[in-house]
């Protein structure tokens, strides 16, 4: 329950800061996941995550996204969450995994719905 509010306050926070008209670009999300907590400013746990690249990359699989339909974008983001918090369940990952699954679904949001 926790994570699934840290992935709604991502996704919300995501959405303001890039307009929901514009949407949000794959580069542009894969971009903020790679640089989030990287710094280690304060107490953000995604700082602490060693599998950056992969987490990161997973969700953002460059041309496949884009010949998705809305639906099967979110499929495809909630299945690669299941898949990394099965991978790293205690390695520091949670929160970045959170970061990046909102930053999925947040480009997802910006596609047309199919009727």
């Amino acid at each position: 329950m926790k994570s699934m509010m840290i992935g709604l306050m991502c996704l919300a926070s995501i959405l303001a800061a890039t307009g929901c008209s514009r949407g949000i670009t794959q580069e542009h999300a894969r971009a903020q996941c790679m640089t989030w907590g990287a710094q280690g400013v304060g107490d953000d746990p995604g700082y602490f995550c060693l599998e950056r690249a992969e987490v990161c990359s997973d969700n953002f699989i460059g041309g496949e996204l884009e010949t998705m339909n809305r639906e099967q974008c979110f499929e495809h983001c909630d299945q690669v969450k299941s898949d990394q918090r099965k991978l790293h369940p205690i390695d520091g990952c949670e929160a970045l995994i959170n970061k990046a699954w909102g930053l999925c679904r947040a480009y997802c949001s910006s596609k047309r719905a199919t009727r």
